[in-house]
């Protein structure tokens, strides 16, 4: 039985095989057709628009949020855009609110 696939796969081989050069010598031009390239030229500009970076302002230049704790020790603010109670590290020295806008803590 392997004998017999293995005979068909050589069949089939030399069959593609004589096929192929059969094309390749009878029209010699389907290979290799020369390529018409078409140039095109682009040009590019580029605008470069110097905008100065934002000032950031520092910790001691942010308004003042009151840091309070429970009765347990654990330090937290109060939200003033919408209320809600945050929890803090005991070293948060800064905190956002709901809005984005940046507080020291006091």
């Amino acid at each position: 039985m392997i004998n017999f696939l293995v005979a068909v796969a050589l069949i089939l081989f030399v069959a593609i095989l004589f096929v192929f050069l059969w094309r390749s010598v009878m029209s010699p031009y389907f290979y290799a057709t020369p390529v018409d390239e078409e140039v095109v030229t682009t040009t590019t500009t580029t605008t470069t628009v110097d905008t100065p970076a934002p000032v950031q302002p520092t910790i001691d230049q942010l308004p003042e949020l009151k840091r309070e704790f429970n009765e347990a020790g654990q330090p937290f603010v109060k939200d003033p855009v919408d209320n809600a109670v945050w929890w803090l590290n005991t070293n948060d020295d800064m905190y956002e609110d709901a809005a984005g806008k940046w507080w020291r803590l006091v």
